[in-house]
């Protein structure tokens, strides 16, 4: 698996308090770098109707998912939750193809967007890894495909997550594998009766010991018991239609103590695709078709040893069968959704379903009704365009829609993610940003509140009191809050905020809310939108722009610049110069000024030159209009008294 040792019994990650929608989530997502952080273990989580997150390993209770022949449902994958398992009991004569489907990417409230991949994977009774199925969307994944044999009565099911973050949607078939009735298929045919007497006699399928007599084997899936090679020179030959771009599997299955048997496949004209000549008690082939063609499976004893068998032929198409029929959910809107589906054989009846549904930034979800279609397809393709309904609240809106044949089977689920944005917000400056606001219903009554803090102090209050408003109110820089009744669907606005004093990390955030309705910040309950920027500040300033040093000028000047000043704003200044001590050898009063640019020049000062040698230092110190002291500069020079020109200061000479 992309070079990881997949393990069923591996230790889970440690997992997140905060929860994944709440206010203190999109604090902390500024603590890690933006990597989201969610809880998997909560209200936030109902995998597969469990009430809570599957297990993460198997050292645990695995939950035991019984169904009649097919089960669909729903989960969550997060960051510390890497790992979702069950397990599904299965009778000998069943098989077990699974279809894992989940959103691309997943968009948070504050914006941040994470780029999912979900892994899939199979593990027998002893929990001896069966296959797994990696870097596609579905997943899909059957028990016919196993390279490590039977599946002892128990298939473990492992959804992993590779990279991202999201929900996952989960598709069960139960399907029979004693004759090939499974999977459909796109013509040929397959023996009925192949279950043998397991006894070193002729078998059942017998004669078939050339291609001329080969037991038909292209109805997939195909699994046939009790067969023998009962003398030194029998073969037993199947018939294999391959239908170009499909990997077919072929897996044998005897006990090798008993006699060595091997496996062949061949093209129609003797050219040679796979073969399997192990000592153990699995031979296992693999080909990937690449034109429509007929080819042959052999079954031989190994220097003429004689034993009994059992046989699996099947495909990597949902059910193990020849063609791949599957169902491509896409939301055109909020409104309107089409699904499309292909590989279908002509004539043939197919039956499907289709929900949606709303998660919303409290992390409540709202599902409508499943509603069911059925279609005689006519061509190997049919789309269908469906209605759906949603209310205009920031949430994630998902479609899912479950393809079936007549018998009710499930054949492939899909699902679609479409995030319905209501708010979104940019920092301009470090006093300036931007509010953008769509999706808005004409003539509702809303709330518009933004809040600027210092993060910093957020976290500092918030780490002691454990109170989300309590840490706002203590770290908030400056905020504003209006009714809003729109008359347009989108409307923006330009916000200015009060100068930050720090250069700590900063957060600018807003939402919108239906007035009358009680907003906690605490878990996002009743926010219609929100979203957040973080900056850090770049504080007015200011810098020594130039100076002079001569020893022998009565008095010398220095000349500071403001930069990034708040046009409008009131400020302080005042110049000093120090000695090596840091004793203020000559000072200016402490000045009052107006910003009159970002970037502007103050006068000059000038002090009288120091009589000794020595190092001297050149101070510009910057207030706020209220004294608190901002961002100012200094630099230091060497100042030479040598009254007699002999290179050698005044305090040296003899």
């Amino acid at each position: 698996m992309r070079g990881r040792n997949m393990n069923a019994n591996g230790t889970p990650s440690s997992k997140s308090t905060s929860a994944l929608l709440s206010l203190m989530l999109l604090f902390s997502i500024l603590v890690v770098g933006m990597t989201p952080s969610v809880q998997a273990v909560g209200p936030n989580q109902n995998d597969l109707n469990s009430g809570g997150d599957l297990p993460d390993n198997t050292s645990v209770n695995i939950t035991n998912y019984i169904f009649t022949n097919s089960y669909t449902g729903s989960g969550e994958l997060d960051y510390g939750d890497d790992h979702d398992f069950l397990k599904v009991a299965l009778n000998t004569n069943q098989g077990l193809y699974a279809s894992l489907s989940f959103p691309s990417s997943t968009t948070y409230a504050n914006g941040t967007t994470v780029y999912n991949d979900f892994d899939l994977i199979f593990y027998n009774s002893q929990l001896n890894m069966m296959g797994s199925s990696y870097m596609s969307n579905p997943e899909t994944l059957s028990t016919n495909s196993s390279a490590s044999g039977a599946h002892g009565g128990m298939v473990y099911i492992d959804i992993e997550r590779y990279s991202g973050a999201g929900t996952w949607n989960l598709s069960l078939t139960k399907f029979t594998v004693s004759n090939g009735t499974g999977g459909g298929g796109s013509g040929g045919s397959s023996v009925t009766n192949c279950t043998g007497a397991g006894t070193l006699t002729s078998d059942i399928l017998e004669p078939n010991d050339s291609t001329a007599t080969a037991s038909a084997a292209s109805l997939l899936p195909l699994t046939c018991t009790g067969l023998s090679i009962h003398s030194s020179t029998d073969v037993d030959y199947f018939e294999i239609d391959m239908t170009a771009g499909v990997t077919y599997y072929v897996n044998v299955t005897l006990n090798n103590a008993n006699g060595d048997l091997d496996t062949g496949w061949d093209t129609a004209s003797g050219s040679f695709l796979d073969s399997s000549g192990t000592t153990g008690n699995l031979e296992s082939m693999q080909v990937t078709a690449t034109a429509n063609q007929t080819t042959y499976v052999d079954v031989y004893g190994w220097l003429s040893s004689t034993n009994t068998y059992d046989i699996e032929i099947t495909t990597d198409n949902p059910g193990g069968g020849q063609s791949s029929q599957s169902v491509d959910v896409s939301i055109i809107n909020t409104t309107h959704a089409t699904l499309s589906f292909s590989g279908l054989t002509n004539g043939t009846t197919y039956n499907y379903n289709h929900t949606y549904g709303q998660i919303h930034l409290d992390g409540d979800e709202h599902w409508g009704t499943s509603t069911n279609g059925t279609f005689n397809a006519t061509n190997s393709t049919h789309s269908v365009n469906i209605s759906i309904l949603t209310t205009n609240n920031e949430s994630s809106l998902l479609v899912s829609s479950t393809l079936f044949d007549a018998s009710g089977a499930a054949l492939n689920t899909d699902t679609d993610v479409l995030y319905i944005e209501m708010m979104e917000i940019a920092v301009t400056s470090s006093t300036t940003g931007d509010i953008e606001m769509t999706n808005l219903t004409i003539g509702a009554d809303y709330v518009v509140e933004w809040i600027v803090l210092d993060f910093t102090e957020w976290t500092n209050n918030f780490t002691v009191s454990a109170d989300v408003n309590a840490a706002i109110n203590h770290s908030k820089i400056d905020s504003d809050m209006w009714y809003l009744m729109p008359t347009s669907n989108s409307i923006s606005y330009q916000i200015n905020w009060t100068g930050p004093t720090t250069m700590n990390d900063h957060l600018f955030l807003a939402y919108i809310s239906i007035n009358g309705t009680n907003v906690n910040l605490s878990d996002n309950d009743n926010l219609t939108g929100l979203h957040f920027d973080d900056f850090i500040p770049q504080l007015p300033s200011l810098v020594i722009a130039s100076y002079s040093a001569s020893s022998t000028a009565s008095s010398n000047n220095v000349q500071a610049e403001g930069l990034d000043l708040v046009v409008g704003d009131s400020y302080q200044y005042q110049y000093r110069v120090t000695d090596a001590s840091s004793a203020n050898l000559a000072t200016s009063s402490l000045t009052s000024f107006t910003a009159t640019a970002q970037n502007m020049s103050l006068p000059t000062f000038s002090y009288a030159t120091p009589n000794a040698s020595g190092t001297y230092c050149v101070h510009i110190d910057l207030y706020s209009n209220v004294s608190v002291q901002l961002v100012g500069d200094s630099d230091c020079f060497a100042l030479v008294q040598d009254d007699d020109g002999d290179g050698v200061p005044n305090e040296s000479d003899l």
